[in-house]
């Protein structure tokens, strides 16, 4: 008998164009996760194929993160990914915090990232996670209603963010 999950993630609904699928991202999937994150970040800074390759060997090696995406044919349309954090409050169960939702321009408002994350939830609730949390930029506030109606509670926790200062330039 199919989990949750692997009903989630089984899932193939029909459209005009193709077949959506939902599984977890693989290996090969890199070039179009990037190509997804440069939508999302389009002033990140340039980073050599090499360290990006191996990055990503870390994070699909690390049964600690769960990277998802939804696929028309062959197109990764829609991602978001959790890190789930052992913890040793609430009975040493996880929990998760779920970043970088994001869905490709041409395919926004289709009902694709909600199923993304749904998708996503349901791994971390098979994971035995106690919660979820999910974190958004304040200046995105147009998406903010969104995951209101994926369940998510805005009022409930208060995020507090340190980015690491830029290195100051050394004198000669």
């Amino acid at each position: 008998m199919l989990g949750t999950i692997d009903k989630l993630l089984a899932t193939v609904v029909a459209t005009s164009m193709a077949a959506v699928v939902v599984r977890r991202l693989a290996p090969d999937d890199l070039p179009a996760l990037l190509r997804l994150y440069a939508q999302l970040q389009p002033n990140d800074p340039h980073v050599e194929p090499a360290v990006l390759q191996r990055t990503w060997s870390r994070i699909t090696n690390d049964p600690g993160l769960i990277y998802v995406g939804v696929f028309i044919g062959p197109m990764l349309i829609t991602t978001c990914h959790a890190a789930l954090i052992p913890n040793l409050t609430h009975g040493a169960r996880s929990y998760a915090v779920i970043e970088n939702v994001v869905t490709d321009h041409e395919h926004k408002r289709r009902g694709f990232g909600a199923l993304a994350v749904r998708s996503l939830i349901a791994l971390c609730w098979e994971a035995d996670c106690y919660k979820v949390m999910l974190m958004s930029g304040t200046r995105r506030a147009e998406i903010h209603p969104f995951y209101d109606t994926l369940g998510f509670d805005r009022q409930a926790k208060q995020a507090f963010v340190l980015e690491r200062p830029s290195p100051t330039p050394q004198r000669g």
